[in-house]
């Protein structure tokens, strides 16, 4: 890993190739009509990001600025948006056509010419951003603002359990006890599912959220750790997007069960083909968030005291200048918090 400056007052953090960082001018441009700029107050890292620091997206490589969970303060008015200059706001930073097919349904989150703010577009990690101002949502005051930067990632909680259709009375498991699989967990509780079992091989992520029952991974098959339970759930979320955990994920459900894919996948399943046909089980993968996730994951952290009192301990905030360090930290599964983010000041990111 190696982070290169030329100027201390420079201010943009761009990823120029795997592990690598450089800082460059962040000179927000004018912005296009329809756009507006976003002053960043603070974002969040997630799995997405880090496997794009190491070069292994299936998709996204350097270089990109980083950064697609964040929040922040509105600097320009623009049309498509009901906040104003001066209004904390989140960014919705997935980019759609608007004219194909998957949008006119609905599901902006399979348009083709999908783009995202923090890959395709300039992220958070430039300190102000031009985004377009439908994309920007004026923040409920009541949301507590350690919490703000969760309304990303519990969007793809929600996103992810809407993909198992009704889960209340369901028992159903997670794999992994990150930031979305504690979500998923917590949005399954919330939606009335009978059991939630959460698997993880760091027993301390386990601890971190005290919801459902908790199975410390040691190596042992997912049989094993699951019990009786194991090929008698109705949902396993995989939440890591590990191609040997697939198979085992799609044995631990009942016949007519499912298993929903969550976490970045990098390649081909194996999967066992004669189960999956003679059970009429089902496997089905899940792509970001609609904008209706969004909105209903700012209404939840602003009103659900299930997410509104979750403790702002579960964050741990770092300055711009540890980019690199926390980027390291996490690539080599070393955070004891369920969130690492960047936190922007005025100093950083002056207009």
């Amino acid at each position: 890993m190696t982070t290169t400056q030329s100027d201390p007052s420079l201010r943009a953090t761009v990823l120029t190739a795997p592990a690598t960082f450089s800082t460059t001018p962040a000179v927000p441009s004018r912005p296009a009509s329809g756009d507006v700029l976003v002053r960043v107050a603070e974002t969040g890292l997630c799995g997405s990001d880090v496997t794009m620091y190491l070069g292994r997206h299936p998709v996204n490589r350097p270089p990109l600025t980083l950064g697609h969970e964040f929040h922040g303060e509105l600097l320009s008015a623009g049309e498509g948006t009901r906040a104003r200059p001066g209004d904390a706001v989140a960014v919705f930073p997935a980019l759609s056509c608007g004219r194909c097919v998957s949008c006119l349904r609905g599901a902006t989150n399979l348009c083709p010419d999908m783009g995202i703010v923090g890959a395709q577009r300039p992220g958070a990690l430039a300190g102000v951003v031009t985004v377009p101002a439908a994309s920007v949502l004026p923040i409920d005051p009541a949301t507590p603002p350690g919490l703000r930067v969760l309304i990303e990632p519990l969007a793809v909680a929600l996103h992810a359990v809407s993909r198992a259709g009704p889960v209340a009375g369901q028992r159903c498991a997670v794999l992994g006890a990150g930031a979305i699989g504690t979500l998923v967990a917590l949005v399954l509780r919330h939606r009335g599912a009978k059991a939630v079992h959460r698997v993880d091989t760091d027993a301390h992520k386990l601890s971190l959220v005290g919801t459902g029952t908790a199975h410390h991974g040691d190596g042992r098959p997912l049989a094993e750790l699951l019990g009786g339970e194991y090929g008698e759930l109705d949902v396993v979320f995989d939440c890591v997007g590990s191609a040997a955990l697939a198979d085992q994920a799609l044995g631990a459900v009942r016949p007519g069960g499912t298993v929903v894919l969550v976490g970045v996948q990098h390649g081909a399943l194996a999967l066992d083909g004669v189960g999956l046909q003679r059970g009429e089980r089902a496997v089905v993968g899940v792509q970001l968030y609609v904008l209706a996730d969004f909105t209903e994951s700012m209404r939840l952290l602003a009103h659900e005291p299930l997410f509104s009192g979750l403790p702002e301990s579960l964050i741990r905030r770092n300055a711009v200048s540890d980019v690199a360090e926390v980027f390291d930290r996490l690539a080599r599964g070393a955070s004891t918090h369920l969130k690492e983010t960047i936190v922007f000041t005025a100093k950083e990111n002056p207009c």
